[in-house]
């Protein structure tokens, strides 16, 4: 698993890579939520799948975990415990 890899790095550090993608599932949520937690947005593998068909990423369309995730300047807000948001504050 390449998360496993390179998240361990990616994870001890306060930044991760701007050109890092982060692909998923639905059901990965749990895998995911630590990335989430520091503003990485993960995509569906369908990101890629559909981009070779089209020749157009559409990112937006594909992102996963929307939901869950909200963004001020200088919060993350994760869904926690059904409908509760609790605040990430982000790392600087």
């Amino acid at each position: 698993m390449a998360v496993e890899r390179i998240g361990r790095s990616v994870l001890k550090d306060d930044k991760f890579p701007d050109d890092l993608l982060i692909l998923s599932c639905d059901e990965d949520y749990a895998v995911c939520e630590p990335y989430l937690e520091k503003g990485a947005a993960v995509y569906s593998s369908e990101l890629l799948l559909n981009g070779i068909v089209t020749q157009k990423l559409e990112y937006e369309r594909h992102r996963l975990f929307v939901d869950n995730v909200k963004r001020t300047r200088s919060t993350i807000w994760m869904r926690k415990d059904g409908n509760h948001f609790l605040p990430i504050t982000r790392p600087k």
